[in-house]
């Protein structure tokens, strides 16, 4: 019934709204009628055609229609808006139509109530008698379509009389013979827009001129730069374009970026002068901020221009200084928070401005900008202040590290680190005996009357001797370590390490081994732990563990709660400790009521008082919210758990339990694998094997914590690697784009290069801004003292980009290029450095690859022998399905173990893909192997027939995954060696790379100076004197004694040369060895190997001699030597065919790069010293043939690279063979001559060949 209700309702809305839409219609288009008419009777000075005018009307007609209609919609949508119309024509029906209307069906049953139903009932019967649709009566519903219909005619004659309206402004041209002048217009009859204006500096114009009466053929536009005008008084004429057919003209000026006058001229008229004034928004042009450091930092005031992105210590003092376009009179700096900076206008006429405030957490600004007009910046830049907090120092206790019992005459050895970002002021040991004042030991203390500046690490090594201390049993120490630093206030604040306890023990502890209980009896052994009650050592043991807990929660309040006030959750976190120490309260009276003996209940009363004092104490500091009560507590803490260690029992049965049991009895709870119980426990020959397949979360904190370092590395590499890219493609733009501007000829190329150079600019500033980021990222790392020597250099770069941005701004092309290049080189460079920090980490990865490889091996072998003792067995007993069902869950671990280490090695190759390539080749082959020889399903097939009883099958499976595993661990081993290696393979490498550096360099000598003259014979000699550091018979000694003792790496084949032998540097290119392979291949082959750290082969096994031949390299034929032949066509082509070397080639950067690995490979300081003065006069030679474009001085390249190339190559020769043989004897003159007496020495043997 409610729904024949709303129907009415409907019919009669209906009709109410086509009333209303037709007059409110009718009223829209007799507006619009008048409106057409006015339009025709004054659109000449409006300037608008009459069809313009009429479409116009029209479109805004249509518009009105849907707005009235969706207006008169909305107005009647309300069904109550229609109850009350209703209800005004029958006031009989009262309020009853609405009340029916707020009826609604009840969730429950859908269906309205018994008086709902009367109400709707009487509304609807009222409908039907006096049918509500004819209260809007068909007269009215007729006068408003009517009046509907009249007012549009109305409208539609309008607009097409006003379309079809001639124009009375005259459009042809003027007659023949006549010219412009002859029409008559008067001035007054142009508009000019815009007149007289304000605009942006650098916005382009557009000036109309609209005619109201005569539109002339053509019009002109002249304008005069004031500028100009007092320099030479020109003006600008030019031509202006008619809109179509409309009486306009239109002008555009490009850019406006000066104040000028113009004027429309057309036939022989002007129209008046207008003036267009430019301005400019304020804007930033340069931020620059000055850092000044607390005191305690010791670190000098900063100073870093041009920047959006700061980094400093909470407390410095920072002050930016604002560069603007011109003068505000308000800039303010503004955070996300609504905190404002004022800034200050800097005494003088430029418009600089300053503000200095203190840091004290890191804020994000906008800069607003207002001038005397109120004009505001348009878009605010953003400067970001980081601050880094004045981190507390680290302490690192390496040893012990956890904790002990000893025996009362032992030394305990504390070894640690502490670490601060700025400086430490002291550091020190503190322990304490039974709950007594702690011993503070110092260790270390700075002078404090100046703040710290060097000493950011300390040593902390201490010995604590229990003889000295009158240790007695079942006393506890416990210790801490502590250091001091400046805190962010100025003033000492001290840091507290976790602390550890050392439980004194008797001399001797008996364990003895119980008896064996079955499986049965172990589960009911635990049932009824857990019902029943505990012996009262056990129930001791548990409550000295819950204790101790409650000291350590005590301590970490402790070490929390620094500050003058206690922290919010301070009250809460006491309370829950207290609760603690009244559970455990509890618990000792529990204990107490067991104990017998008068001994053990004095000391049950003893630790009864001292926790019933704790408690006191804890409780007054949770009430007055106070910390200085916590100390005593802990010392009340500690001598409780000192008395609840003498409740502890002394004799243990002893038992191997299974896997998920703890092995033996009640323990101590300070007792370990490295504590002398577990030593005594070891001695204990059990029955039942341990279980050795137990997994280690320290691992994988670690491991975790090393990915985190790792991903950090590899997003600043690529972060390097995009920055390096983008500076050297500007660089290259910038080069070219120089080119065109020097080679443009019209004045539109010149601007758009202009346009062009404008870009490049905002590419440069956008790659400074990018370089500030990441430097201030580096700056706000967890470890910032890991990256600080990435800091500076990275400073340093950013200098070099903001010079080329300089550069760039000031029209300096040639020194933003030089900059630019020289930014981007070091880029280059320290993208480099980061990528070998990137692949420092996979040394330690692999080595705990390599230990997990060998230690699921050797499980593996174990496993594997008690399976074919299994097999071997004839008889089957208990014992027997005891050690089976060990091997059962032995397999399974070892199963979870391979496919850990199968999911490690493929994280890493992952991880190495990029910073070591042949690392990630060679796991990635291992992991395919493999997969391929299917170890895991090999460990299941193996562990489901055994668990089937069939040992013979699952030994053959076994035997399968045991070649799997075997081979497994050979390669990732292989792996590890490509990247750990010992000092003599890192020596190996460097000795292989400098022979590929000195061929390159040698050959590059060669094809410069062509044959050998007299010059090059004395340069060789010279270089073979240094090498050799002996007598020139000393090289022949050498080689006639080749044959007659094996050399440092095995025996010298025939047609080998001994790498005894110093390398003769200038020589033609070498000949093929003995094996037919020929030196150009060799220099591919390096050249191939080179982005693997210059590892080449190293020779083949000889047949039955079991030693190794020697290196690839030393065993081709040198010119002279033996088989030597002439040039090889090869060699030949290939000399000639190479674009330059080293020096003065494109390779120098490379070469230049595997100098410095040489350098990092190598130890020796002395010999780290010489590459890096090699690499010093090399850049210096390339340098000097980048500048001047010619030849560098070859003799000077000999004696000052070539040359102590060699003798830093054989100088590592004798350090290997000295490493690899250590007992072998060495000629004395074969050490190197010192570089001072270098020259003397050949002179002295020249003088004695000669016989003078």
């Amino acid at each position: 019934m409610i729904y024949e209700l709303h129907e009415m309702l409907s019919r009669v809305r209906d009709r109410l709204r086509g009333v209303r839409r037709g007059w409110s219609l009718a009223v829209c288009w007799l507006a619009w009628a008048i409106a057409a008419g006015a339009a025709w009777q004054w659109g000449d000075a409006w300037g608008y055609s009459g069809r313009q005018l009429a479409v116009a009307i029209a479109v805004a007609a249509v518009a009105t229609d849907i707005l009235c209609r969706v207006l008169v919609n909305r107005s009647t949508a309300d069904p109550r808006w229609v109850a009350h119309r209703i209800e005004d024509k029958h006031p009989e029906l009262g309020a009853g139509l609405l009340a029916a209307l707020e009826q609604a069906p009840s969730p429950q049953d859908r269906r309205l109530g018994y008086l709902q139903s009367s109400v709707v009932r009487e509304a609807v019967t009222h409908g039907r008698s006096h049918n509500w649709t004819r209260d809007v009566s068909v007269v009215q519903l007729g006068a408003a379509r009517l009046a509907n219909l009249g007012a549009f005619g109305l409208l539609v004659a309008s607009c097409v009389v006003l379309f079809n309206r001639p124009d009375s402004i005259a459009h042809a041209s003027p007659a023949a013979g006549g010219d412009a002048d002859r029409i008559l217009l008067l001035v007054d009859d142009v508009l000019v827009e815009p007149g007289d204006a304000e605009i942006e500096r650098g916005t382009p114009l557009l000036i109309v001129a609209q005619f109201g009466g005569v539109v002339p053929p053509e019009a002109t536009l002249t304008i005069l730069n004031e500028a100009a005008s007092r320099e030479a008084g020109a003006a600008e004429t030019l031509s202006m374009t008619r809109s179509f057919e409309d009486p306009k003209f239109v002008g555009r000026i490009p850019s406006v970026n000066h104040d000028f006058t113009y004027r429309v001229g057309f036939g022989s008229r002007q129209t008046e002068a207008y003036r267009i004034s430019v301005f400019d928004y304020p804007r930033l042009e340069r931020a620059d901020v000055e850092i000044h450091y607390p005191d305690y930092t010791s670190l000098q005031p900063k100073r870093i221009e041009d920047v959006r992105r700061v980094t400093a210590v909470e407390g410095a003092e920072l002050m930016i200084e604002c560069r603007l376009n011109k003068p505000v009179d308000v800039a303010r700096l503004v955070d996300r928070d609504g905190g404002e900076v004022p800034l200050a206008r800097v005494d003088g006429d430029s418009p600089h401005y300053r503000a200095t405030f203190t840091l004290e957490r890191s804020r994000r600004f906008k800069l607003h900008l207002e001038d005397a007009a109120g004009r505001a910046n348009k878009l605010p830049p953003e400067l970001v202040v980081n601050v880094t907090p004045n981190r507390m120092p680290k302490l690192k206790i390496a040893r012990p590290a956890r904790d002990l019992r000893v025996s009362p005459i032992e030394e305990m050895d504390i070894a640690g680190e502490a670490t601060d970002d700025f400086g430490l002021l002291s550091v020190g040991v503190s322990y304490s005996i039974g709950g007594g004042e702690p011993t503070d030991v110092l260790l270390f203390d700075s002078d404090l009357e100046s703040p710290p500046d060097t000493l950011k690490k300390h040593s902390i090594a201490h010995s604590i001797d229990f003889e000295e201390l009158h240790a007695a049993p079942d006393q506890l120490l416990s210790y801490y370590v502590w250091a001091e630093d400046y805190g962010p206030n100025g003033k000492a604040r001290r840091t507290l390490s976790d602390m550890y306890f050392a439980e004194v023990r008797h001399f001797e502890e008996v364990f003895r081994q119980g008896e064996q209980p079955t499986e049965q009896q172990q589960r009911e052994q635990q049932q009824q732990q857990q019902s029943q009650t505990q012996g009262a050592a056990q129930q001791a043991a548990e409550l000295a563990e819950l204790q101790k807990q409650i000291i350590s929660a005590t301590w970490t309040l402790v070490r929390r709660e620094v500050a003058a006030e206690p922290s919010a959750e301070f009250a809460t976190d006491v309370g829950v400790i207290a609760e603690s120490q009244q559970n455990a309260i509890q618990q000792l009276e529990e204990l107490a009521a067991e104990v017998s003996d008068g001994e053990s209940a004095g000391h049950a009363q003893t630790a009864r008082e001292q926790m019933e004092e704790a408690f006191r104490r804890l409780s007054e500091a949770a009430t007055d919210a106070a910390h200085s009560g916590l100390r005593p507590a802990m010392s009340s803490e500690q001598s409780a758990y000192q008395a609840l260690l003498k409740l502890r029992a002394r004799e243990f049965d002893v038992i191997q339990a299974s896997a998920q049991q703890q092995q033996g009895s009640p323990s101590g709870s300070a007792s370990g694998a490295g504590s002398r119980s577990q030593q005594q426990l070891n001695e204990l020959e059990l029955s039942s094997s341990e279980n050795r397949y137990e997994t280690q979360s320290r691992a994988r904190s670690q491991q975790e914590q090393a990915q985190t370092g790792t991903n950090q590395a590899r997003e600043v590499l690529d972060r390097l690697r995009e920055l390096a890219r983008r500076q050297e493609d500007l660089n290259d733009r910038v080069r070219q784009l120089q080119s065109e501007l020097e080679a443009a000829e019209s004045e539109e190329e010149q601007d758009q290069l202009e346009r062009e150079l404008k870009r490049l600019r905002d590419q440069q500033r956008e790659i400074l801004r990018d370089t500030e980021e990441l430097q201030n990222d580096l700056e706000g790392s967890e470890t910032p003292e890991q990256t600080r020597d990435a800091q500076e250099q990275l400073e340093a770069t950013r200098s070099r980009v903001q010079q080329a941005s300089e550069a760039l701004e000031e029209g300096r092309l040639s020194e933003a290029v030089t900059e630019g290049t020289r930014a981007g080189s070091q880029l280059n460079q320290l993208r480099d450095e980061f990528r070998r920090r990137a692949a420092d980490r996979f040394s330690e990865e692999m080595q705990d690859l390599r230990r997990a490889a060998q230690d699921l091996d050797s499980q593996q072998e174990q496993l594997s022998d008690r399976l074919d003792e299994q097999e071997r067995q004839q008889s089957r007993s208990l014992r027997d399905s005891v050690a089976r069902e060990d091997i059962l869950e032995g397999l399974a671990d070892q199963q979870r173990n391979y496919e850990e280490l199968i999911e490690r090695m493929q994280q890493t190759v992952q991880e190495a893909e990029e910073p070591e390539p042949l690392l990630a080749r060679e796991l990635f082959d291992a992991v395919r192997q493999a997969n391929d020889d299917q170890v895991d399903q090999a460990l299941d097939i193996t562990r489901q027939l055994l668990d089937a009883g069939v040992a013979p099958e699952a030994a053959e499976a076994m035997r399968a995954a045991n070649g799997g595993i075997d081979r497994l661990r050979q390669s990732v081993d292989r792996a590890a060696e490509s990247v750990l290696g010992d000092g003599t393979e890192a020596l190996r490498r460097a000795e292989r790379e400098l022979q590929d550096l000195q061929e390159q360099l040698d050959q590059e000598i060669e094809q410069a100076q062509g044959e050998a003259g007299p010059s090059d014979e004395r340069a060789t000699e010279g270089r073979s004197t240094q090498q050799r550091g002996a007598p020139p018979s000393e090289g022949q000694r050498s080689s006639q004694n080749a044959d007659s003792r094996p050399s440092a790496t095995g025996q010298t084949g025939p047609g080998e040369q001994s790498s005894d032998d110093a390398p003769e540097p200038l020589e033609l290119p070498r000949l093929p060895g003995p094996a037919g392979e020929q030196a150009s291949d060799q220099r591919s082959d390096q050249s191939q190997q080179r982005g693997q750290g210059g590892d080449r082969p190293t020779g083949q096994q000889q047949g039955g001699s079991g030693q190794r031949a020697q290196p690839e390299e030393n065993q081709q034929q040198r010119g002279g030597g033996q088989g030597g032949r002439g040039w090889d066509l090869n060699d030949l082509f290939n000399s000639l065919n190479t674009p330059g070397g080293p020096i003065t080639g494109e390779d120098f950067r490379e070469w230049n790069d595997r100098m410095r690995d040489v350098q990092d490979l190598v130890d020796d300081p002395e010999l780290r010293a010489e590459v890096a003065r090699i690499r010093d006069r090399a850049e210096e030679a390339r340098a000097e043939f980048k500048r001047h474009s010619k030849e560098p001085d070859w003799q000077k390249l000999i004696e000052g690279v070539a040359n102590p190339l060699a003798e830093v190559r054989q100088r590592i020769q004798q350090e290997i063979r000295r490493k690899e043989s250590p007992d072998s004897l060495v000629p004395i003159d074969r050490d190197p001559v010192p570089v001072d007496f270098i020259e003397t020495v050949r002179e002295y043997y020249e003088r004695l060949g000669s016989g003078e």
